[in-house]
């Protein structure tokens, strides 16, 4: 600082002092911003009661020489970088200023060294220590509050309810103090502890094993004692009390939704025991999911299901999930993830998923050329049933990838997509036939599925008489399950045709393409009813509502749009996946929308509001998921394997 700035800091808001007492003064004080502001605000209160500025400050001169820098400089200028010099001219300000205060006052200032270093500190929780030791209320607090930062002994705001705040070097002075007044400050920070609990109710603990009540912490709206109740608890000696706040799933939900990943890592960390740290470690490995969401609170599912092997919260999920402000909320039933396990696609490319309409077990198409079948109770694989590849005859596309899995309403029998489509009896599961061939499953003559390329997607009507599917050959073909024929040509499209849904009273169907559009279709007469035009991107997967009143696109472009069936205009655009959206599916009431995508991510959205209440994340990117009949049961497949959820709404 220079001399002319120091000089303006010493004299702020004085009136004219003599040249040799200023050149004196700042001197002693070694241009140090803070013991300026001290000496200015000590000068000033003496001014205030009549006292002469000359005089006022000589005698500021004095205590600085006789108690601050004198004693170890003789020269009076000394260097700031040295803790001894800074402290000393510091605790002489100090104690100058405090003999300003009222009775008593000095003794409640250096209770303020409890709180935590370089933090703004709530003067309500000032009124709730300093009523605990020294019987104030909260107007007496707040009018001493006001003479310390008067002094420059604080630093005051009107903000959020009044906050102090404490310089460092006034902060290490005053934890002196309370040593020498035979303050302790474990003691000390017992009595904020008790202070601030006083308001919050007694809850039982969510692992009924744990000994209770325990304190309701996360309760609180305010932000320092979420940020350092920890902090105070282990300076308090209650290191086992850290560790049940710290561990228990409401907490940690608060310190996620509030501050991040990071601040329940801290917390745990602090405590400094091996339980402590493996646990810290357990939420620190997973950090990358647990980035915030929209809306918030949405990130306590993502929490939830990352930290459900985990035994401590493992033992604390079914207590936490009974409460109703969690829902909706998607529990993780069982999770295959991994490359080249026993369970896996090759590669862990899964490409699509069906429930069977028992909701039992599961299909899953791969780039594996396989369906592969689960139980829906604990994932064990059932038999796998393979995909013949046909011999290559020049078709264009990727020869036995199967794109698309459907099971019809049956569930006597399954459709899949990839280089062709083929009909499955899944009691054999045998190839009965694929659309388009007459003859039997040894590719006896040509190769022809119908579709010139690769089948992209299928869909089975609602009464199992009739499928469509849809092709790099730009169009959707309709066709008999039985027969195996094709029994119509949908065209208008102009690129690949990536996704089709029929409506639940079979009168019409939709269809997505990497033109962008969706089309709707009559399927009694085969034309053409609109193409719905928004998407900047290609329109990756339909779904109708089941009264057909509206359907859902998802996009290239990183959003979902809700169309109007009957006037085809675009009625909301859902905004959240920050990457492709690969697949959307509407529940069997029309209450709820799930989509997958690139990001990472699954999305609940309630149809009602339009807006997401549930998230779910993966390492990897999603690329297909569906609900089960009775919209309880969420499977979503992606990069790196299935992932099933039940749902509670």
């Amino acid at each position: 600082m220079s001399e002319v700035q120091a000089s303006a800091v010493l004299q702020w808001d004085l009136p004219a002092l003599p040249a040799n007492l200023i050149a004196d003064l700042l001197k002693v004080t070694g241009y140090w911003a803070l013991l300026l502001r001290l000496t200015n605000r000590l000068i000033a209160e003496q001014v205030a009661t009549g006292a002469r500025p000359a005089t006022a400050a000589a005698r500021a001169l004095t205590r600085l020489r006789e108690n601050g820098p004198r004693a170890i400089d003789p020269s009076g200028r000394w260097n700031m970088d040295e803790p001894e010099s800074r402290n000393q001219a510091a605790r002489a300000s100090i104690e100058a200023a405090t003999t300003l205060l009222p009775p008593g006052g000095d003794r409640l200032f250096a209770e303020l060294a409890v709180f935590a270093e370089d933090e703004s500190i709530p003067v309500s929780l000032v009124a709730m220590l300093w009523h605990t030791t020294s019987g104030l209320d909260e107007d007496q607090t707040r009018l001493l509050c006001r003479e310390l930062q008067r002094l420059s002994l604080i630093s005051l705001t009107d903000r959020h309810g009044g906050r102090i705040s404490l310089h460092d070097v006034i902060r290490d002075d005053l934890k002196g103090q309370l040593e020498q007044r035979g303050i302790s400050l474990s003691e000390l920070n017992q009595q904020l502890i008790n202070a601030m609990s006083s308001s919050l109710p007694e809850v039982p603990p969510l692992d009924w094993r744990e000994p209770g009540p325990v304190r309701a912490w996360w309760d609180t709206d305010e932000g320092y004692v979420l940020d350092h109740l920890i902090e105070h608890l282990m300076a308090a000696g209650r290191s086992r009390q850290a560790f049940t706040v710290a561990s228990d799933l409401r907490w940690i939900e608060a310190r996620l939704i509030g501050r991040g990943p990071t601040a329940p890592v801290n917390d745990l960390s602090r405590i400094g025991t091996p339980a402590a740290r493996d646990l810290a470690n357990s939420i620190a490995r997973r950090a990358h999911l647990l980035t915030p969401t929209d809306p918030p609170r949405a990130v306590i599912g993502v929490l939830h299901n990352v930290l459900q092997d985990t035994r401590r919260w493992q033992s604390q999920m079914p207590g936490r999930r009974q409460d109703p402000a969690l829902r909706p909320l998607l529990i993780r039933r069982w999770l295959e993830e991994g490359f080249h396990t026993p369970y896996d696609h090759a590669g862990g490319r899964m490409t699509s998923i069906a429930i069977s309409p028992d909701g039992t077990w599961f299909a899953s198409g791969g780039y594996d050329s396989t369906v592969r079948f689960r139980y829906a109770a604990n994932g064990t694989l059932r038999p796998t049933m393979r995909i013949r590849a046909a011999p290559d005859t020049g078709h264009i596309g990727r020869i036995g990838v199967v794109r698309d899995v459907a099971f019809a309403p049956s569930g006597v029998w399954l459709a899949t997509a990839g280089d062709g489509v083929r009909i499955w009896n899944l009691s054999s599961q045998a190839c009965t036939g694929i659309i388009g061939r007459e003859t039997s499953f040894d590719f006896p003559g040509p190769y022809d599925s119908g579709h010139r390329g690769d089948v992209r997607c299928v869909a089975i009507a609602a009464d199992g008489t009739w499928l469509a599917s849809g092709g790099e050959d730009q169009t959707v073909r309709l066709a008999d399950p039985i027969t195996h024929a094709v029994t119509a040509v949908l065209r208008g499209h102009t690129a690949s045709v990536r996704s089709v849904a029929i409506a639940m009273d079979r009168t019409w169907l939709a269809s997505g393409s990497d033109d962008h559009t969706v089309r709707l279709w009559d399927t009694a007469t085969r034309s053409c009813l609109a193409v719905l035009q928004g998407h900047t991107d290609s329109v990756t997967s339909v779904a109708i509502a089941p009264d057909g009143s509206w359907l859902a696109s998802g996009s290239d472009d990183y959003r979902i749009r809700i169309w109007d069936r009957r006037s085809g205009r675009c009625t909301a655009v859902l905004e959240g996946h920050s990457r492709a959206v690969r697949s959307v599916a509407v529940t069997l009431d029309g209450g709820w929308l799930a989509s997958a995508g690139d990001d990472n991510s699954v999305r609940i959205w309630r149809v009602a509001s339009l807006r997401t209440l549930a998230v779910m994340r993966s390492n990897w990117p999603l690329h297909t998921c569906a609900w089960s009949r009775s919209g309880d049961v969420l499977a979503v497949g992606g990069t790196l394997g299935l992932h099933v959820f039940d749902f509670r709404p």
